[in-house]
């Protein structure tokens, strides 16, 4: 038996809201799979800055691995050629 291929989506942020959340036209709500904001809240805000300022009204390319608790997708998000996941890691923006 073989997994299935893991879903592929194209969307249009519409907002990043409270806790890195990045909130869909479409709805939809992601959380980057394997990236935990901040607990200090001046380094979680410079993080959520830094996530809208990469993300926002943006088209984005996401591959979502799994749902959490509250219903919102783990995903791994990209804009262009850069990996959003991978961005907020190598500014240490993560605990």
């Amino acid at each position: 038996m073989t997994d299935s291929p893991t879903p592929r989506r194209w969307g249009r942020v519409a907002d990043v809201i409270e806790g890195g959340v990045i909130y869909m036209e479409d709805a939809e709500r992601l959380v980057l799979s394997g990236v935990s904001l901040p607990s200090n809240p001046d380094r979680r805000g410079q993080a959520e800055a830094y996530l809208s300022e990469l993300v926002a009204d943006t088209i984005v390319f996401y591959e979502a691995t799994e749902s959490d608790s509250l219903g919102r997708l783990k995903a791994e998000v990209w804009v262009g050629d850069v990996n959003v996941n991978d961005a907020l890691r190598a500014r240490g923006y993560v605990d």
